[in-house]
């Protein structure tokens, strides 16, 4: 069988999801908090100064690992 890559667009809204189920909050936040992850490559100081629950260092981990995992394939944006 096989699978059609996932668009970034398909990406871009199941990770948000998954992020929803770990920071509660408004689609603009998540888009923000997956957009600096990605372009990043983890949680930033200023995310984390935006977003104080980003000073939980277990959380970045896991939203880190959860962008990672959403857009494998797909790669960074610039």
């Amino acid at each position: 069988m096989l699978v059609e890559p996932v668009s970034c667009q398909q990406a871009w809204y199941l990770t948000r999801e998954a992020i929803k189920e770990w920071v509660e909050g408004p689609d603009e936040h998540m888009d923000r908090i997956i957009r600096a992850i990605r372009q990043h490559g983890g949680v930033s100081g200023k995310l984390r100064q935006d977003f104080p629950v980003l000073d939980d260092p277990v959380l970045v981990e896991r939203l880190e690992t959860i962008v990672a995992e959403g857009f494998t394939g797909i790669g960074r944006i610039e």
